[in-house]
């Protein structure tokens, strides 16, 4: 089983568990398979990533999956925004590996040419120049803010770049 895959069935378990569980439950669910420092560098690792939380400390410590609801947008948030930006945020909050890998564009890395060679083309970059533009310079923060809260939850353009 390879490193992955081995991460992956950590968190299958911690998602059957539901609750917060000490590392010794964890480790009997895996029938002790992996060795101590390798499993607790996981959770390390995990936590990290934000992908489980972390209550306690040394032998009390205990580890729960993170539920959806607390990751990134909170529900209320959630209902201001576009269907796209909807479906761009469960995408990103998916765990990773049930997402689809993503690799750079070879021949665009190998034909590039320093400040000759764009990945955006002159339309896009010159629209987003305009859009990195504001009226507010000299206005308050939360008119600042609630400017761009408007401009990014009524802008499918916006989301197009997550």
């Amino acid at each position: 089983m390879s490193k992955k895959q081995s991460k992956h069935e950590l968190i299958k378990i911690l998602q059957k568990l539901k609750k917060p569980v000490k590392f010794r439950e964890i480790d009997d669910e895996l029938n002790h398979a992996f060795p101590e420092r390798t499993l607790r560098r996981w959770l390390s690792e995990l936590y990290e990533q934000k992908i489980i939380n972390k209550t306690g400390v040394k032998k009390g410590t205990h580890y729960q999956i993170v539920n959806s609801k607390d990751r990134v947008i909170n529900s209320s948030f959630h209902q201001y925004l576009s269907t796209t930006a909807k479906i761009a945020i469960d995408y990103v909050q998916q765990l990773i590996f049930n997402r689809k890998p993503v690799t750079y564009n070879d021949n665009w890395i190998k034909s590039y040419i320093p400040n000759q060679s764009y990945y955006l083309s002159e339309k896009l970059r010159t629209e987003l120049a305009q859009s990195g533009t504001n009226n507010l310079s000299n206005a308050c923060a939360v008119t600042y803010a609630r400017e761009i809260f408007n401009y990014t939850a009524s802008d499918e353009k916006f989301v197009r770049f997550l």
